[in-house]
């Protein structure tokens, strides 16, 4: 028998059967059982009490006064001889259900308030915290009371509704925290970039990573609100007689708690066991068995996965049956075009300064630079994705001949994902670990491409497969920490295609990889700007990755760009001294070039913004610097003489020229490092 065929038999008996269903996560806790359990009994011997209680709730019997336990009263009976059972659960629907009641109002008001504060910003969360705030200050119970005065106490589910209103502010202050956490994670970023609206995030992202404070709050709030209703019940202020309540029932057995203190243990256990079951229900609910969940998957993975070889990328092009083809822009018009864009804090600093790019379709640009220079905020510039404090200060930003400077969320949104795509930094936070993989692609494939969910899916396996999966159907059932980190990465690369895009930015798409997956990343790429056409952006630090896949180059440094131009001429002949010492700080050599004793470094550190310069901002760090460098310098050709495209922003660019190597740049630089010492 074969490996592959002993491998279906096996995945066969690990499937379940037809039919079988594994029980809720926390009904196989022991919390969620008892919680969900005894709930589940009151709600059901409350609702159905006219077909079994044996005494009406206020029938009395005066002969039977405060008897105790016995056949024909199996809880005994109260002073006025009435059944102390049918009277528990005859009040149990009514409390039940405000308290439920009181816990809807609250959240159904706590939880637009705390999407939209988080997703708004610092304008919105101003406004809605002091609301809250203000709410909180209120005194309840004089609030309460005064309702009762007002209405009466018979209203309960009014006095209840009231209570939840109250106590929204004290769940909105606490969700408000993990929303605005949620928010900053890579995987919402990534929703925004594919175009997906402010109420699709929040329902898919945001309220399913809430869903643990939630339920804690909730279930601790139901209990808080069956104590004050029974509390009020206790003081008189409850339902009038001879309607039954807890507390009114354990308010009446106080007055004979020496006479005959048994009538004041039914309504105490049930109120006491109904609050203990909220509260481990709640804990239940929140306690998340992911560990576990991932060492069983982890194995079962271990046991299905065989051999899997790789195809080649461009192979697998080819055989998906609706290939990325998007179309070709008019001679000449470049497929984006940037001019002189400026980006600053909102009323503070410049960040980045006169970024001029120009992209066809097919190019692949690389912006490269230490960290702190502006490269992935110019990036989400052209996403419209700035952070609140940033604003664009000026400039302008073309894509297909459209003006994109200025635009409004909801007109950029029909372009995210679908014309513009993104491949965020760490894969591992831009997915969703609530959900699988096939759920987050095929939504994302049934939202660009309106299809259903069946089509959905097998576009899905075809996505997996153009991305060099070997396995899309198992990969498609994994949750993204069952993932490697390579694999992870094609699958955010997967997900960035789906909606066909003609530009992707790749924000440091290496960063996190292996060497020997960054090189299959990087093929991975060159084979679909190859075979579609799309035009790419990569943003990194790292020089082997430009000159490995890039056509042209925009090295960056403290907010502009330096030196900018065809990949082969500025990293093979660097004329701007920064290009020059970041290729020297590589640590990639050539097989030919001997390795050195010590790995060249640049002084110092980017000036933070603000405090840049007039003049050269990278004199401070020069080992060229002389007094002209202190006057403002422009991007200019190249002064060679040679015709490629090249511009630079350096006054002695000329003299750089003459020293052709990067080696001979590290021993220009010690020369005058130990003529100044």
């Amino acid at each position: 028998m074969s490996s592959t065929t002993e491998r279906a038999q096996a995945q066969a008996a690990a499937r379940p059967a037809p039919g079988r269903r594994r029980l809720p996560r926390f009904l196989r806790r022991a919390g969620g059982i008892f919680g969900a359990g005894w709930l589940l009994l009151l709600a059901i011997l409350s609702a159905t009490a006219s077909l079994w209680q044996p005494y009406r709730p206020d029938a009395q019997h005066l002969t039977g006064r405060l008897q105790g336990p016995g056949g024909s009263h199996w809880l005994g009976t109260d002073d006025l001889g009435r059944d102390i059972l049918t009277r528990i659960f005859a009040a149990s629907g009514p409390a039940l259900l405000a308290a439920a009641l009181s816990v809807v109002v609250a959240f159904a008001v706590a939880i637009p308030l705390v999407l939209a504060a988080a997703e708004h910003g610092r304008r919105v969360e101003r406004l809605t915290s002091r609301c809250a705030e203000v709410m909180l200050a209120l005194p309840v119970t004089i609030i309460l009371l005064a309702l009762i005065g007002a209405v009466g106490g018979g209203d309960i589910y009014l006095i209840m509704a009231v209570l939840g209103l109250l106590m929204s502010a004290a769940v909105y202050r606490t969700l408000l925290g993990v929303a605005q956490g949620l928010h900053r994670r890579l995987y919402v970023d990534a929703a925004r970039v594919d175009g997906v609206g402010a109420a699709r995030i929040g329902m898919r992202y945001i309220l399913p990573g809430m869903a643990t404070v939630t339920a804690v709050q909730a279930s601790q709030m139901f209990a808080m609100s069956l104590l004050i209703q029974s509390g009020l019940a206790f003081m008189g202020f409850g339902p009038a007689a001879p309607t039954p309540s807890w507390g009114g029932m354990i308010a009446t057995a106080s007055q004979y708690l020496y006479t005959d203190p048994w009538m004041m243990v039914p309504a105490g256990v049930v109120l006491a066991l109904t609050v203990i079951a909220a509260n481990t229900l709640g804990d239940a609910l929140a306690a998340s068995p992911l560990d576990h969940e991932r060492k069983r998957r982890l194995q079962r993975a271990r046991r299905k996965a065989g051999p899997h070889p790789l195809k080649p990328a461009r192979r697998l092009l080819t055989q998906a049956s609706r290939p990325l083809t998007p179309a070709a822009p008019a001679p000449g018009t470049p497929l984006l075009e940037v001019t002189d864009l400026s980006l600053g804090l909102t009323g503070g600093p410049d960040l980045v300064t006169g970024l001029t790019l120009s992209l066809e379709a097919g190019d692949v640009i690389g912006l490269v630079g230490e960290s702190g220079c502006g490269k992935t905020l110019s990036a989400l510039a052209l996403l419209g994705l700035l952070p609140p404090e940033v604003s664009l200060a000026g400039g302008s930003v073309r894509f297909e001949g459209r003006e994109l400077a200025g635009l409004s969320e909801r007109q950029l949104r029909p372009l995210r994902g679908r014309r513009i795509a993104m491949i965020p930094q760490d894969p591992m936070l831009a997915l969703d670990p609530l959900f699988t993989v096939g759920f987050q692609l095929t939504a994302q494939l049934r939202r660009f491409r309106r299809i259903g969910r069946k089509e959905a899916t097998r576009l899905a396996i075809e996505q997996l497969r153009l991305v060099g999966i070997a396995d899309p159907a198992r990969v498609l059932r994994a949750r993204p920490y069952e993932l490697s980190g390579g694999m992870a990465q094609r699958v955010t690369i997967a997900m960035a295609l789906a909606g066909q895009p003609r530009l992707l930015i790749a924000d440091e798409p290496t960063t996190a990889l292996d060497v020997t997956v960054q090189a299959e990343i990087l093929d991975l790429l060159r084979g679909l700007v190859e075979d579609t056409g799309v035009a790419v952006i990569i943003v990194s630090h790292d020089i082997g990755v430009i000159a490995d896949i890039c056509d042209k180059v925009a090295v960056m440094y403290a907010g502009h760009i330096v030196e900018q131009g065809p990949a082969a001429e500025v990293l093979e002949g660097p004329r701007h001294p920064y290009t020059a010492a970041l290729l020297a700080a590589n640590p990639h050599l050539a097989a030919d070039q001997p390795v050195p004793g010590r790995l060249a470094t640049i002084p110092g550190h980017v000036p933070a913004p603000g405090s840049w310069p007039a003049g050269c901002r990278f004199a401070a760090r020069c080992a060229f610097a002389q007094e002209q460098c202190q006057t403002p310098v422009d991007l200019t050709a190249r002064v060679d003489g040679t015709v490629n495209g090249t511009l630079v922003r350096c006054t002695r660019a000329g003299e750089l020229h003459e020293l052709r190597t990067a080696g001979q740049c590290r021993s220009r630089d010690r020369e005058l490092r130990r003529e100044r010492s």
